[in-house]
């Protein structure tokens, strides 16, 4: 998401995503890194982007 929607990223980001379980984890290791990519899925409904049902958050260490 961009920071050039305050509203719909404000939004995003008052969703309840500590409550929300982590569905998938991978581990990469490369070039002397390791990367970590967790996955969460929201179901949604009345979101400033229209037709949008459902939001993902992808966090990677």
């Amino acid at each position: 998401m961009k920071s050039n929607q305050p509203k719909l990223t404000h939004q995003l980001r008052s969703l309840p995503w500590k409550q929300t379980p982590v569905m998938d984890q991978s581990r990469d290791r490369g070039h002397g890194r390791e990367e970590i990519r967790e996955l969460q899925v929201i179901t949604v409904y009345g979101l400033l982007f229209p037709h949008a049902r459902q939001v993902i958050h992808i966090r990677r260490k």
